[in-house]
Order: C-alpha cells, then structure tokens, then sequence
C-alpha cells in the first residue's frame, strides 16, 4: 500500500513537471550602453530586462535567442569589434568612433518559462 501511494506522489509529480515544460517561454533581452573618451566614463543606457517574444516551446525560444543575437556578420561597422561574447547569452561590442569615444553595447538574452520575470 505505501509503495502504491509511493509510486502515485512520484507520478503526480512527474506529470507536474511535463506540465510546466508545455508552457509559454519568454525570450528576455537586457542592453547596457556606456560610452568613455579619455579618462570619462558615463552610461547612456543601464538598461533593464524587457520582453522581446513569446513562444511555444522552449526550442523555438532558443531558435529566436540565437536570431537576436549580436554576431561579429551583424557588425557592418570596420571600427567596430566583439570584446567578449559567449555564443547566445552574452556579448559585449565596442565602437569605435573617428573622435575617440567607444561606446560599450552588451546584450543579454534568456529564455525563460513565463512564469520567471528577470525583474524581480
């Protein structure tokens, strides 16, 4: 009897589980913009995570992040470079401009289920 009760709490919890990977996954983007020339620094945009898309599957989620991602092909600009990048999660691009001023963009993308908010 205890295996039985056992058994069905291990099956009710599985069946939870699957629940919750058939639900909406959002796609979720954070841009961090500064820009520094010499010696000064300031930030143009401490950016905030915002909702880019919603989809049906956490695949099609990850098919997406991949899309938006920032790329070295997505940089037409010669004076500009990826600092750091690692593949659809993160990546930081400098650009370098005629006067001396770099302007720092990094980009963050997560796929997560609809009911996580990055915000909070």
């Amino acid at each position: 009897m205890k295996n039985l009760i056992l058994l069905a709490i291990v099956i009710g919890l599985f069946m939870v589980g699957t629940a919750r990977a058939d639900g909406a996954w959002v796609l979720w983007e954070k841009q961090y913009i500064s820009e520094s020339k010499g010696l000064s620094h300031s930030v143009v945009n401490a950016g905030g995570w915002e909702i880019r898309s919603a989809y049906p599957t956490y695949r099609l989620c990850l098919k997406a992040q991949k899309e938006n991602f920032i790329t070295g092909s997505a940089i037409q600009d010669t004076s500009s470079e990826i600092l750091y990048s690692f593949p659809y999660e993160y990546t930081m691009v400098v650009i370098n401009s005629k006067d001396g001023t770099k302007t720092y963009i990094t980009q963050e993308l997560k796929c997560l289920p609809e009911s996580v908010d990055p915000r909070k």
